[in-house]
């Protein structure tokens, strides 16, 4: 079990969260130690990995050749989708404001 002072202004945010959400304080601090352990792990993992770096490299090319990797040109239409996905779904805006 883990106990932790909390500033006020953090406490009350904390709080606020909560009772906003129907969650509990814990389910909230658990969520963010989580998440900062995730990032603080990535982040030492990337830096061992850049110490212990011995240079060696491998082309794209060859990575996608080993993978079967084929990336065929796209077309105009196919650029046009993949700059913008949601270009084919219809988008409807209501002037009611929610409830």
């Amino acid at each position: 079990m883990l106990a932790l002072r909390l500033p006020k202004d953090l406490e009350a945010r904390l709080d606020a969260m909560a009772k906003m959400t129907g969650r509990t304080k814990s389910y909230y601090a658990r969520l963010a130690i989580i998440e900062k352990l995730d990032d603080l792990e990535d982040y030492f993992l990337a830096e061992e990995r850049l110490r212990n770096d011995t240079g060696e490299r491998i082309p794209l090319e060859q990575v996608m050749a080993e993978s079967a990797i084929d990336i065929a040109p796209l077309d105009e239409e196919e650029r046009n989708d993949a700059a913008d996905p949601c270009s084919n779904t219809p988008v409807e805006f209501s002037s009611s404001s929610p409830t």
